[in-house]
C-alpha cells in the first residue's frame, strides 16, 4: 500500500514538474500560445522569430528538439506534437499547420546553409507544412516544398518536392505511394 501511494506522488509531482519547468524553458519564444507542455528542456535559438499556437507538446526528454530562427521565422499552429530529437531550422520560413505529429528525428530545413559557388547566394525557400500532416519519424523536409492537408510522410522520407494533400510519400527522394480518396481529417 505505501509503495502504491509513493508511486501515485511521484507520477503527480512528475506532472507537476513539466507544468512548472515549461514557461521557464520557452520563455525565450516571443508569441507563446495557451498551455504549451514541454517533456525536456528544448533548445530554441531566435525565440524572437518563432510564433507557436496552443497545446503544444515538445518531446525533448531523450534528445531535445531544437528549434532554430535567428536568421528566419518559424510558425507552429495549435494542437501540434513534436517528439524528441526534431531539429526545424529557419534561413526563411518554415510553416507548421495546426494538428500535426511529427516523429522523432526528423528535420526540416528551409535552406542548403552553404553555396558551391563562393559568387552565388545561399539558395532558402520556404517550407510549409498544412493541417493535420503525420510525419513519423527519422524524415528530412528539404527546402522549398509543401506538404498539402492530411497527408503521410513516411518513416525515413526524403521530402524534396511538394506532396500533395491526402496522400502517403515514401522513399529517397519521397514519391506518392498512395492517395485517398475521401477527406482524411473527419
Amino acid at each position: 500500500m505505501l509503495l502504491r501511494q509513493i508511486a501515485r506522488a511521484r507520477r503527480r509531482l512528475r506532472k507537476q514538474y513539466w507544468r512548472w519547468m515549461t514557461p521557464l524553458w520557452m520563455a525565450e519564444v516571443r508569441d507563446l500560445g495557451r498551455r504549451p507542455r514541454c517533456y525536456g528542456r528544448p533548445e530554441i535559438d531566435g525565440g524572437d522569430n518563432i510564433s507557436i499556437g496552443d497545446d503544444i507538446r515538445l518531446a525533448s526528454y531523450l534528445v531535445p528538439c531544437w528549434l532554430d530562427a535567428r536568421r528566419g521565422r518559424i510558425d507552429i499552429g495549435n494542437h501540434v506534437t513534436l517528439a524528441h530529437g526534431i531539429q526545424v531550422c529557419s534561413w526563411s520560413h518554415v510553416t507548421i499547420g495546426d494538428d500535426c505529429v511529427i516523429g522523432s528525428y526528423t528535420r526540416i530545413l528551409d535552406s542548403d546553409f552553404h553555396q558551391i559557388d563562393p559568387d552565388e547566394p545561399i539558395r532558402t525557400e520556404p517550407v510549409h507544412i498544412g493541417r493535420n500532416v503525420w510525419i513519423p519519424g527519422q524524415a528530412q523536409i528539404l527546402r522549398g516544398v509543401t506538404i498539402g492537408e492530411g497527408a503521410v510522410v513516411a518513416l525515413g522520407a526524403v521530402v524534396t518536392e511538394n506532396v500533395p494533400p491526402r496522400s502517403v510519400v515514401a522513399g529517397s527522394p519521397a514519391k506518392v505511394v498512395r492517395t485517398f480518396e475521401r477527406d482524411a481529417t473527419r
